[in-house]
């Protein structure tokens, strides 16, 4: 439990690390140990919709390592397409702000065929192209989901704004066969979890004491304090499975198993750590903007696991978003923040943008020094990262 920084004893926040060592590139971007069929194993593992497209999100960036990537589903009832993993591309507005261009989407959906464009400006193929300009877009590569039906169910896409050519046939070929896995395994996912549904009998809110049941909780973070780790994960999973019992509007389960995550975490238990926290995201997140907040801490241990694997880009990203998250609901201040600006600020450096990452180092040692003090081992850490940025 060391050479951590405790968000609070007890709470839901756990802890955040500092990653003093940057990872080794070969690239801008590309993490060296980047290797796209380790996620494609993981996609095959899942057991939830969210952890089939946040597996196949990762598997596409390591492969393509595009600048922005999306993987959409069709919603069964209302029929629209819903974000379901992003990069570079905020979730929530990435259909209505015109950050991707809706014609080419509209066209690959019609038409159930994969689109690869070298130059998207310079495409006559694109009849509405305003998006197209304003975004500034170039490589463009976009191939439908499809389901045994023949219904498309979905779509994966990714761009470049930067370089034409970014991507060939070979990439769209690539793209296709992930979208074919995808289509054959979110049945599966389905399947599994109406069969799961059907066998455990859940339990009845009416039998849980809700003070006991917080008490419990209270004595499983003590437990870890105590390095009792197996003690605390084994009273954790009970009172998440408990946690359920509040209901599916209730952030209670989600914010538990949030918490479980980050014990198994730093217990080095990784595959069932990422796939706790993918379904306390996805839990807090269909509770809406009120439950942004507690995400926010989530979506950083998260990021901090795949920091720690190397696997850079989606570290980044989802550091991105808590940011973005934590600075409408917390004070510029909070040290909250500091570890997640640090670690920001060290992929950045390993990404040779060494203005940005001097910006990020710096907020967060002055967070740092309010928060511990001039000569705390975690403001050392910030000045030393700083002074050593040329």
């Amino acid at each position: 439990m060391q050479g951590k920084i405790r968000w609070g004893s007890g709470s839901s926040r756990m802890a955040a690390d500092w990653q003093d060592k940057p990872p080794r590139r070969k690239e801008p971007g590309v993490s060296v140990d980047a290797n796209p069929n380790q996620f494609l194993e993981k996609l095959q593992q899942a057991e939830t919709r969210r952890e089939v497209f946040e597996h196949a999100l990762a598997a596409l960036l390591a492969y393509l390592s595009p600048e922005r990537a999306l993987l959409a589903y069709r919603d069964k009832e209302t029929d629209e397409l819903g974000a379901q993993a992003t990069h570079g591309l905020d979730p929530q507005t990435v259909f209505v702000a015109g950050e991707i261009s809706t014609e080419l989407v509209k066209t690959v959906m019609r038409e159930r065929q994969g689109m690869c464009m070298v130059d998207a400006i310079m495409d006559p193929s694109l009849g509405e192209r305003t998006s197209v300009i304003l975004s500034g877009l170039r490589s463009i590569v976009c191939v439908p989901i499809i389901h045994a039906s023949r219904l498309v169910i979905g779509l994966i896409y990714a761009d470049n704004r930067i370089r034409a050519g970014a991507f060939d046939a070979s990439h769209q070929e690539w793209m296709e066969e992930l979208a074919r896995r995808i289509a054959t395994k979110l049945p599966e996912v389905e399947r599994s979890l109406s069969e799961s549904s059907g066998r455990h009998k859940p339990v009845a809110a009416d039998s849980i004491n809700e003070t006991t049941w917080n008490s419990q909780r209270q004595q499983a973070f003590t437990l870890f304090r105590e390095g009792k780790a197996v003690q605390a994960i084994e009273s954790l999973q009970e009172l998440a499975r408990q946690a359920e019992a509040f209901g599916p509007k209730d952030p209670r389960w989600g914010r538990t198993l949030g918490e479980l995550a980050e014990m198994q975490r730093q217990s080095k238990i990784l595959a069932e750590a990422e796939r706790n926290f993918i379904q306390a995201i996805d839990h807090l997140e269909k509770l809406g903007p009120n439950h942004r907040n507690e995400m926010a801490p989530v979506i950083t241990n998260l990021a901090t696991l795949y920091f720690a694997q190397g696997n850079e880009r989606r570290a980044e990203g989802l550091y991105r978003r808590a940011l973005e998250i934590w600075q409408s609901h917390i004070s510029a201040d909070d040290k909250r923040l500091a570890p997640l600006l640090f670690n920001l600020a060290t992929l950045r450096r390993s990404a040779g943008a060494n203005e940005e990452a001097k910006t990020l180092f710096a907020r967060a040692l002055t967070i740092a020094e309010k928060a511990w003090g001039p000569e705390h081992a975690h403001v050392q850490r910030c000045r030393s990262a700083l002074s050593e940025i040329p």
